[in-house]
């Protein structure tokens, strides 16, 4: 890990960490009055809200409930198996996981607000993961097998989640944004050596779209 932050590829993460600006981004971000207001755009890698640390939410209303509907649209129109705040530009703790195969969870999507994991099984399995805000970039990371959630629902009521196989993967997946973790700094070395060439394209992307030609 520490080698992986020291490769160039990754300069955005290291030196945003190192230096403070994802938090100033933050604070942008969270000074927003009103989540339900802006149209929500999908954060692609290096963009700085994907390393910057989530705050607790503590309103729960109906900008909050508009801001999670709209995640989830996102998440449905992208396929995508979870989305996180943070991946459409507001750091705050809320994730959302696609649960339609679930038998045991009866709406095709789980919001989880402020989710902490409060148990994790011994067992931990290695499987192939890939984000739509790192697209064709897909690393193995291996994780527990089962964890309990607890976290809040758009009302505020605290609920606990038992999760287990693809559901207990993707929603470790999505919290690790919360923490401004991205997946491919918990990529095994071989992963890591595939997936170099597709990150420093993104960067390269990234940098070119941008009018002051840096991060």
């Amino acid at each position: 890990f520490a080698t992986m932050l020291k490769h160039p590829v990754l300069k955005s993460i290291s030196l945003f960490k190192s230096y403070g600006c994802c938090t100033n981004f933050m604070m942008r971000q969270m000074t927003t009055l009103n989540l339900a207001a802006k149209e929500l755009t999908l954060e692609i890698y290096p963009s700085p809200c994907l390393v910057a640390e989530c705050q607790p939410v503590s309103e729960f209303n109906d900008d909050l409930r508009e801001f999670s509907n709209k995640l989830t649209q996102i998440m449905k129109r992208e396929k995508a198996q979870g989305i996180a705040a943070p991946q459409v530009g507001y750091n705050i703790q809320l994730v959302v996981i696609d649960t339609k195969e679930s038998a045991s969870i009866k709406s095709d999507s789980l919001v989880m607000i402020n989710p902490r994991i409060t148990k994790s099984s011994k067992a931990v399995v290695s499987l192939e993961e890939g984000c739509i805000s790192f697209p064709e970039v897909f690393c193995k990371i291996q994780r527990p097998r089962e964890i309990v959630i607890e976290a809040h629902d758009v009302d505020g009521k605290i609920n606990v989640h038992r999760l287990g196989g693809r559901l207990a993967r993707a929603a470790q997946h999505e919290m690790d944004h919360l923490k401004g973790v991205s997946f491919p700094e918990q990529a095994d070395p071989e992963s890591w050596k595939q997936v170099m060439p597709k990150l420093e394209a993104l960067e390269k992307l990234y940098k070119e779209k941008r009018p002051d030609g840096a991060f």
